[in-house]
């Protein structure tokens, strides 16, 4: 069962003060900071999906090296793709005998590494929630900045619960 944010207990008026734990908060890191280190089809990965992680909170500082591990099985996986594609599941290869040459087929290599390689991209797209069905697991806390202007929402709920040093309290 996934756990209820202190915002969604903040809504439905279930918060207790006495229950809250201090969480970690982290500071969303820059989108557009891509790793020097990753190849061309990995940046374009890393591009197309950090952006989004980091509009939803869930990319930081911390977490950027786990995207880039994430785009660069991607950039694997495709190039494992493109190799089955070009010379399909089964390769013939040749070999010498002392009878003479023959040929044989055998399964392409690039299978294996392609089911390797997406088991683990499958795995750390969940660290993100990037399918859907971690994404409902994924709980950010980021740093929050100071708000430009007052939170129409809060002068709805009116009821008294406020954050001072990151720790709640009643007026």
């Amino acid at each position: 069962m996934r756990r209820t944010s202190l915002k969604q207990k903040l809504l439905k008026g279930t918060l207790r003060a006495d229950r809250v734990r201090n969480e970690a908060q982290f500071a969303i890191a820059d989108p557009n900071s891509v790793p020097s280190y990753l190849s061309k089809e990995a940046r374009k990965e890393f591009r197309r999906v950090a952006p989004e992680l980091a509009e939803q909170g869930i990319l930081t500082q911390a977490s950027m090296n786990i995207l880039a591990a994430y785009s660069a099985t991607y950039a694997l996986w495709r190039e494992a793709l493109e190799d089955i594609a070009s010379k399909g599941q089964v390769i013939m290869c040749e070999s010498t005998t002392r009878t003479g040459r023959t040929v044989v087929p055998r399964q392409n290599p690039s299978i294996k590494t392609f089911l390797s390689l997406q088991s683990a991209l499958l795995a750390s797209a969940r660290l993100f929630g990037i399918d859907p069905l971690s994404r409902q697991n994924i709980d950010a806390n980021p740093l929050q900045s100071a708000p430009d202007k007052d939170d129409p929402l809060a002068s709805l709920i009116g009821d008294g619960w406020g954050v001072i040093d990151n720790q709640w309290h009643t007026s």
